[in-house]
């Protein structure tokens, strides 16, 4: 039993209340001590308190560090810029809103040079937090985010057209033979066990405790719930914070959940099953791969039309807008893909993912009964589904047909989707998205003909935006990746080389490999990286370079999240990932660099 509660130095003293919310703010001894029973599955012992209370203080309190690659003194070096400006990202900006304008392809594009000046922009710092109670003078705070979860929404459902949507779907992506889960087993050796499990350890998933991996422990709680020994109870999630950058000190941040892992591990038995099933259908394209995102949207952008336009749906704070009427709806069509007799447990993570508490330096955030908890196994799924039940649910408002239903395109993942309705303008689908209480800011929202964005890629149906297939390649933004480059969201560890920096940055420059100037890019990153050349120096090249890195213990798993957005690795899969990053087309370029 833990002693010497509160987590938190600056909570509230008292059970309160936020007005014109559903938000109750609980002392966390107040919310201990109800719960006594359920405290070893909060917080195990004294020292995964203290681990949790400097967690707690650091959102707390924030961070003013400005965390800079050592590319920001490299490219500045390369692009003469003056001694006294070397550490400072505006000569870069500068220099990259010049270097983008010398390709006449990306200048005569509908829209990717607007979207360049748009991600020079947002150039900044990725490690600076702000702290917990600062509230920006436009409104922006990870306070005032995590509030929203628990704003009343408001709304105007036609609750018909809401359920004929859902049973559209439902039929749509039906199944005559219902879809198995995976083993909880299985889902523990999928899993990946160097990033924090939450409570009620606090501790990473390969770290030991009490002569076993915490990721075992997490396990063996999952097991219980499973079989029903130990009866569900509420997830305490942690507030963790994510920083996007826009060019300021004064960074976006969002606030999301850390939730147990022991819930992560059900959900994972129910997400593999679901990924392979619905990718087989119209508008998953996305879960396929970017070869079939590529030629789903070139079918799209060759089929638009002014009564078959290309909407971009990008709903505003999407996860903590979206109310119980579609979460429902969501997880009602993922129960009806599986067997009867574990549909239980898919209510069971429902109502863990919509009213979990959440532990912040305030104390628990509790009454909460929509949004969509970011930090889970099945958000992107879920958000994916809600995105449907919006598309569907729009047709019907716009009195369309079965036939004309029948004409519906689309491409959606998680919040990002491009739409194909007939008839449906910007306007309706602002309107009927609404009524659902889902904002999408109008200024933002895409309505074309001749080029889209998805999932931060710009595409375009015209032949320097073409393969050699006669399928529109996906663009990312060159802009977008200096950004990333030159900044790091936490202090780098000391024992990391130079090598760790060429690494990253060739991982990070593949997402732009389809970027009119993504050769001249590379040629500036190769002159920058004074020790390696990106692996070009090193005999046999770079792919030798990666290799050589594995060889003295240090492999390319370590920055395959970078490329792929994607978990890391445990280091046992060293071996195959070096062999995926040697195979990416960045690698491909440089080798015939090196020669």
């Amino acid at each position: 039993m833990v002693e010497g509660l509160p987590v938190g130095t600056e909570e509230v003293k008292e059970l309160t209340t936020v007005k014109g919310s559903r938000l109750t703010i609980v002392p966390s001894n107040d919310y201990f001590g109800a719960n006594p029973s359920l405290l070893p599955y909060y917080i195990y012992d004294k020292e995964s308190l203290e681990r949790l209370r400097m967690h707690v203080s650091r959102v707390l309190r924030g961070s003013s560090v400005d965390y800079k690659s050592p590319f920001v003194f490299l490219i500045n070096k390369v692009i003469g810029t003056s001694e006294d400006d070397m550490n400072k990202r505006e000569p870069i900006i500068e220099f990259f809103r010049e270097f983008v304008q010398r390709s006449p392809t990306i200048v005569n594009s509908r829209s990717l040079l607007q979207r360049e000046f748009s991600e020079l922009k947002k150039i900044g710092t990725t490690s600076i937090s702000l702290p917990w109670n600062f509230v920006t003078e436009d409104g922006r705070g990870k306070k005032v985010n995590a509030i929203q979860y628990y704003s009343v929404k408001k709304t105007a459902i036609d609750l018909n057209s809401l359920q004929i949507a859902i049973n559209r779907i439902k039929d749509k992506v039906s199944t005559s033979v219902p879809l198995q889960r995976i083993t909880l087993k299985e889902a523990l050796e999928r899993s990946d066990k160097t990033t924090n499990w939450g409570l009620p350890f606090w501790l990473k998933g390969n770290e030991e405790h009490d002569g076993k991996r915490v990721a075992d422990h997490h396990y063996d709680i999952a097991a219980l719930l499973e079989s029903k020994k130990l009866p569900f109870f509420k997830a305490l999630c942690v507030l963790v914070e994510r920083v996007q950058p826009n060019g300021t000190d004064e960074p976006k941040q969002r606030a999301a959940m850390a939730f147990p892992h022991y819930v992560t591990l059900i959900e994972s038995t129910f997400q593999i099953p679901l990924l392979n099933h619905l990718r087989k259908f119209e508008g998953f394209e996305e879960y396929r791969g970017r070869e079939e995102a590529n030629k789903k949207i070139t079918l799209l952008l060759r089929r638009a039309n002014e009564a078959l336009l290309i909407l971009g749906f990008d709903g505003e704070s999407f996860d903590t807008n979206i109310i119980r009427e579609l979460l429902d709806g969501a997880y009602d069509i993922v129960a009806s893909l599986f067997p009867e007799d574990v549909r239980w447990l898919v209510e069971e993570l429902k109502l863990q993912n919509i009213e979990a508490d959440w532990l912040t330096p305030d104390g628990i955030y509790t009454g909460r009964v929509e949004g969509m908890s970011s930090g889970c196994c099945l958000t992107n799924i879920i958000d994916t589904l809600v995105q449907y039940i919006l598309i569907e649910y729009c047709a019907e408002r716009h009195g369309l047909s079965d036939e004309e239903k029948d004409q519906i395109m689309k491409i959606m993942n998680g919040d990002d989707g491009n739409w194909q309705i007939p008839s449906l303008s910007k306007t309706d689908m602002v309107s009927y998205c609404g009524e659902l209480g889902m904002p999408i800011n109008f200024s933002k929202a895409l309505e074309e003909t001749e080029f889209t964005e998805f999932c931060q890629r710009y595409y375009e149906d015209s032949p320097n935006y073409i393969d050699h297939n006669g399928v529109c390649k996906d663009n990312r933004s060159i802009c977008r990746t200096v950004n990333s480059i030159l900044s790091f969201e936490r202090k780098p560890s000391p024992d990391f080389k130079s090598g760790f920096y060429s690494l990253r940055v060739i991982g990070q420059t593949e997402e732009c490999a389809n970027n009119p100037m993504f050769e001249e890019f590379i040629e500036l990153l190769i002159l920058s990286d004074e020790d390696n050349g990106l692996g070009t120096k090193f005999s046999g090249g770079t792919s030798n370079f990666i290799r050589s890195l594995s060889r003295s213990g240090f492999g390319a798993f370590e920055n395959l999240a970078i490329m792929e957005k994607a978990n890391s690795y445990d280091k046992e899969k060293a071996g195959n990932l070096d062999n995926k990053i040697i195979s990416l087309r960045v690698v491909e370029l440089l080798d015939k660099t090196g020669r």
